[in-house]
């Protein structure tokens, strides 16, 4: 539909314009009313003659008048020497309200209670007395002969042999010895590691060690009773003391448990 109305507007604006090429004058000028404060320009197009008989000669230029009318303005629009720079006040702005104070409760925090450690009680055995087993001797029968009963005293004498020993004798097994009771003893291999930065400065130092031994050698507690003074002898004396095996006390040729003390020395002459 766009495009039949787009058709019909084409051709009647090119016969219109048709129309005024053919029956216009072209040589009419029309005035064009000039505004104020705009220049004018009138320009006049003359046809050129051209005679047969003479070759063509160039036409004269056309004459162009100009009229240049300087604009005035009025004096409303005139702008002024001076200007005046308007002031502007700005309201000031209302301090924001105060926010009321938040309070926090803050809980208070009890102190950490450190509990100390359990230390180990060394058990002290008493060392075991060994009594001698008492023998007891039998009690010799005293068998009395009268010469009249000559027949009697052979038969007492003969039922006295007989009779078994009486039972408060002692048996062959408790007559027998004893077993060996022996301490515990630290193992020959027993040597801690001597600190490197010890060494080169020439610091000696002893450690006082208890250990609690088992019935198969091995260390159950290591306690530092008297320390050297210095960290590292310390922690190099119990890290030997829980590493070996000892060799456990013997009681009645049996091993039990029991403590062994002893000191372990730091020197550089023996580095024991």
């Amino acid at each position: 539909m766009k495009t039949i109305w787009y058709c019909l507007a084409f051709g009647i604006s090119v016969t219109l314009h048709a129309t005024l090429l053919l029956f216009g004058d072209p040589t009419q000028t029309s005035q064009i009313p000039v505004q104020q404060g705009h220049a004018s320009l009138a320009i006049n197009l003359l046809p050129a003659i051209q005679s047969q008989a003479s070759p063509p000669t160039p036409a004269p230029a056309p004459e162009v008048e100009v009229e240049v009318e300087t604009p005035t303005v009025p004096e409303a629009e005139k702008v002024p020497d001076t200007f005046t720079v308007p002031t502007f006040t700005v309201p000031e702005a209302e301090p924001a309200p105060l926010a009321a104070p938040v309070i926090e409760h803050i809980m208070p925090t009890l102190p950490r209670i450190v509990e100390p450690l359990p230390v180990e009680e060394p058990i002290i055995q008493q060392p075991s007395v060994i009594r001698p087993a008492k023998t007891i001797q039998p009690t010799p029968t005293v068998v009395e002969t009268q010469p009249v009963k000559e027949q009697v005293v052979e038969q007492s004498q003969t039922d006295t042999a007989n009779q078994p020993a009486p039972e408060s004798v002692a048996s062959n097994s408790d007559l027998l010895p004893q077993g060996v009771t022996t301490q515990a003893k630290r193992p020959d291999s027993f040597k801690p590691v001597y600190p490197m930065l010890f060494r080169r400065r020439g610091i000696e130092g002893t450690v006082t060690m208890q250990i609690q031994i088992t019935a198969t050698g091995i260390a159950r507690s290591v306690i530092v009773t008297q320390s050297s003074g210095y960290r590292q002898f310390d922690a190099a004396a119990v890290k030997e003391c829980r590493s070996v095996r000892y060799i456990p006390a013997m009681k009645h040729g049996r091993p039990v448990e029991s403590t062994l003390t002893f000191d372990v020395v730091f020197r550089l002459q023996s580095d024991s």
